[in-house]
């Protein structure tokens, strides 16, 4: 399994992957949106030359009492095809990913997700001190 930044040419696999995990066309239409506004992050998860995992990251600002100069980016949408769930690549793509945000300078992320599922994976990166603790600043699940 190879997890790498995404490439143009990844665009309409990307696509089906998060329509595919989601059963709609919302959260790839967010992706697409969210592109235009520049500064993302995208990686995919590769197997056979099939794209079957995405997670995507987009700046964002918090109101309230959190400083003004952390460089903050949101986790959403995170997809893997169904036949390929439970096998550790949605972790994979965690891992992977909020190294390389780190790596570019970015120091917190907010992370709006499933709340059975996210808490778990994040624990499981502090735990193998794979990520910071002050990597993660924020994390409000719905």
């Amino acid at each position: 399994m190879e997890v790498r930044i995404e490439t143009t040419e990844d665009f309409d696999a990307i696509r089906a992957v998060n329509i595919a995990a989601f059963g709609r066309e919302n959260e790839a239409n967010l992706v697409a949106q969210l592109r235009l506004a520049g500064s993302t992050l995208s990686f995919v998860a590769v197997q056979a030359e099939q794209v079957v995992g995405h997670i995507f990251f987009s700046p964002v600002s918090v109101e309230g009492k959190c400083p003004k100069d952390i460089l903050m980016l949101g986790l959403a949408p995170m997809a893997v095809l169904p036949e390929y769930q439970r096998q550790g690549i949605g972790s994979l793509l965690i891992q992977h990913s909020l190294k390389a945000c780190a790596e570019s300078g970015w120091q917190a992320v907010v992370v709006l997700g499933h709340p059975e599922y996210y808490p778990a994976s994040v624990s499981f990166l502090l735990e193998r001190r794979s990520l910071s603790a002050s990597m993660v600043c924020l994390m409000r699940c719905l």
